[in-house]
Parts: structure tokens; sequence; C-alpha cells
């Protein structure tokens, strides 16, 4: 809890991330991402709450976990919320990408586990499509900037790559936030999907997907299958928390 407010200011710049999601087949997609310079305050004090990175999930079974929301919420007046990322979509249940504050990468398989998940409006972007033909392949997460990559449609790589998140200053760093998870591939004898600028996790290559990046609402990366016959799953990897930053100046 902070008591902000108490400055010769009466406006301030704030950036708030939530947590990215975890990664299944499909990459996990950043944390909702929230950039305001005139924020109106009071003498008066605001519950901070940053969210967490959504649990990682399986190739062959469940979605990626959700990234957890980040909140501003004043004693008197309304709550800002930046929405947890969508997790990436799993094989089991054919499970799409899930909707977030950036929608999850969707999986390879059919009735609708192949789409992207969608965004919250204002804070990110949607998940690409997965491909449902051999060799298969799940989509990339959607990043703050930009909608995650689709599997392309025909090719023996049939990995893509998250959406970048944005660039911001507030710390007086130019810092990428909210990128996007990787996908991975089925079968993985090559690297997943890139994970997009500001934290968003690769996928693979083989076991070796890499998470997203805490404090920037990286979304975690898809996992692989090592071959298209005996079905060895990898898990996708866990999302990055958010942040929350204020930027005031004393007169």
């Amino acid at each position: 809890v902070t008591q902000i407010g108490d400055s010769p200011n009466d406006e301030l710049e704030y950036l708030i991330v939530a947590g990215g999601a975890g990664g299944s087949a499909g990459g996990g997609g950043a944390g909702g991402y929230i950039s305001v310079t005139d924020y109106v305050v009071t003498v008066q004090t605001y519950a901070i709450v940053i969210g967490s990175g959504g649990t990682s999930g399986t190739v062959d079974a469940s979605a990626g976990g959700d990234g957890g929301d980040s909140t501003i919420t004043p004693d008197s007046g309304s709550v800002i919320t930046a929405d947890g990322g969508g997790g990436g979509g799993g094989v089991a249940g054919q499970a799409g990408g899930k909707d977030g504050g950036s929608g999850g990468g969707g999986s390879w398989v059919g009735a609708g586990g192949d789409s992207g998940g969608s965004p919250t409006a204002g804070q990110g972007y949607a998940g690409g499509g997965g491909r449902l033909t051999n060799p298969h392949g799940a989509g990339g997460a959607g990043g703050a900037s930009e909608q995650g990559k689709p599997a392309p449609a025909s090719g023996d790589e049939p990995r893509a790559d998250g959406g970048d998140g944005v660039q911001n200053d507030i710390t007086g760093s130019n810092i990428y936030y909210a990128g996007g998870g990787g996908s991975g591939k089925h079968p993985a004898q090559a690297a997943g999907g890139a994970g997009g600028l500001g934290g968003g996790g690769c996928g693979g290559p083989e076991d070796t997907p890499t998470a997203g990046t805490d404090g920037l609402g990286g979304g975690g990366a898809g996992g692989n299958n090592e071959d298209g016959n005996t079905h060895p799953d990898y898990e996708g990897t866990v999302g990055g928390s958010g942040v929350c930053i204020f930027r005031y100046k004393f007169q």
C-alpha cells in the first residue's frame, strides 16, 4: 500500500503491466499494458497489486495459465486494471489460445483449438492461429504493440513468433514491456518461435524454451513435441510478472 499525491503537483505519469501468461503449445499472451501521462491524484492511499506470471501448460495437456491482473485501487475513485495475459492453447480438449490483456497463441488441433485468443481493447493484441496440417505448428501470442504471428500455412518449420511489446522510458531508459511468447512446434528438430520484444519467451529448441521475463509482463513460450510419432511433449514455460511504476516531479 502506497500513499501518493502529497507533492505540489496533482498529476503524475504511470505505467502498469499485468502478468504474462504461461505457454502450452501456443505462446502465452503478454500482460495488459496501460501507460498514462496525466493521471490526476489526491492525497489518499492507493493499493497496488502486481500481477504474477501464469503457470505453464504441457503440449499434450492443459492450456497455459492466465497471467495475474495488476491493479491500482484508490480509497476513493475508479480502480485501474491491467488484465493478465491469455494462456497459450493446448492440445487436450482442443483448447485455443485464451483471451486476456493480449491473447494466447492457438494450438494445432481443430474445432477452434487452432484459434488465437482475443485481447482486452486498448491493452494488447490477439494471438496468432495454429496450423492443422503436418508438420503441425502453434501460434505466437499477442504483445502490447502487435498481434502474434500465425503458424505458416506451408513449409517444414511451422513456428510462429510472439508479438512485440511497447517501448517506454518512464524509468529514464527505453525499455520494452509486454512481449508475447513464441510458439512451440511439432516435431521439434529446430527452434520454436521467437519471443516478442518486451520479455516474451522463446520456444525451443526441443526441451529448452525460455520463460517470460519478470517485471516486464512477458508471455511464456510454447513447448515442443520431439517427433510426430511418439509425441513426447515438453512443457511450455511460465509467464513473467508485471510491474507498476509512477513518475512525478517535485516543484
